[in-house]
């Protein structure tokens, strides 16, 4: 089990517990400033089991709107359910963006 933050629409930021995570992350410098992004999959603790992905963005460590790669992908914060077809064409779709499983 693991507690992750995410951003929430109509909430704010809220605790999640997630079951079988996977942890991606990518992080940059531009212009003097450092950037984060995380992304979890994962399957939240209750009686579904819903997979979902969680991406939470910072800028300079703070929680960020939204950031921008030196590629002009952009990044925002995201909390969602999905399939784990459509989970494991994303997690491909990261890695190819430069996104790098952490432990």
């Amino acid at each position: 089990m693991k507690n992750v933050i995410c951003l929430q629409k109509n909430v704010g930021w809220k605790h999640i517990q997630l079951d079988e995570v996977t942890k991606m992350q990518k992080s940059w410098k531009w212009d003097g400033k450092e950037y984060k992004v995380d992304v979890y999959f994962g399957r939240l603790i209750n009686g579904h089991k819903t997979p979902v992905v969680i991406m939470n963005t910072y800028e300079q460590g703070a929680g960020a709107r939204e950031v921008v790669d030196a590629n002009c992908d952009v990044w925002d914060n995201m909390f969602t359910s999905t399939t784990e077809d459509e989970g494991n064409e994303y997690f491909l779709y990261l890695k190819k963006h430069g996104f790098e499983v952490v432990r």
